[in-house]
């Protein structure tokens, strides 16, 4: 198993977790790991994705995805490298070569390498296939094992005030078909969202919703 750490790389164990190593030190050059995942039709590949997503106000940038081949003995960056915070990678049930990760982006700026992508040549190249907005990235995303062409992806799209608190939106939604490049979306749109402290004013509304979490946090 993996544990990927705030500010310390990531950790393997090989014996049910009475011990763990650090299998990163020296090969990455963030310390902040925000995803990790495995291939289930071959172990020995790992993609991680450095930077935090939970928000906070020291929260950890990171220089993109990192790719290992064997288990975890040594890492390549395989891009992304400005996308500072990913939340979650998800790697094809039966095709190692396959994965999307869900990039929120810069946290407190705008920009444009934020999004769902994917890559079908194990990491050499990625393409954007869900973009919101230069404000908004995605922070997590999953396949359904029985159908892999379907999947669940959640964004996010944080407000911030000086010396207040901060917030995080959550939208579930799924977009079906995505794996296979068509965009049948599940939202509309979405403006002039404001979230400070726990006063929370939406003033448009997000038309074809599956469901959405609004989480104000003092």
């Amino acid at each position: 198993a993996y544990f990927g750490a705030v500010g310390g790389g990531l950790w393997k164990t090989t014996d049910g977790g009475d011990s763990w190593a650090p299998v990163t030190d020296g090969q990455i050059k963030s310390s902040s790991v925000g995803a990790v995942a495995v291939s289930e039709s071959n172990p020995d590949i790992v993609y991680i994705g450095t930077g935090e997503t939970c928000i906070r106000g020291n929260i950890m940038a990171g220089d993109g995805v990192y790719k290992s081949a064997d288990a975890g003995k040594t890492w390549t960056n395989v891009g992304l490298k400005d996308s500072h915070h990913v939340g979650r990678i998800v790697i094809h049930p039966t095709d190692p070569n396959t994965a999307y990760v869900a990039a929120l982006g810069h946290l407190y700026s705008d920009n444009e390498e934020r999004g769902l992508y994917k890559t079908e040549d194990g990491g050499n190249t990625w393409k954007l296939v869900k973009f919101i907005s230069d404000k908004a990235g995605f922070v997590d995303v999953k396949l359904d094992p029985r159908n892999p062409k379907e999947m669940d992806a959640n964004t996010l799209f944080p407000e911030f005030a000086l010396f207040r608190s901060y917030a995080r939106l959550h939208m579930n939604v799924i977009y079906a078909d995505l794996a296979d490049g068509r965009n049948r979306d599940a939202i509309s749109d979405m403006r002039d969202l404001m979230v400070m402290g726990r006063r929370i004013q939406q003033q448009t509304l997000i038309s074809g919703l599956v469901g959405v979490a609004i989480e104000a946090i003092a």
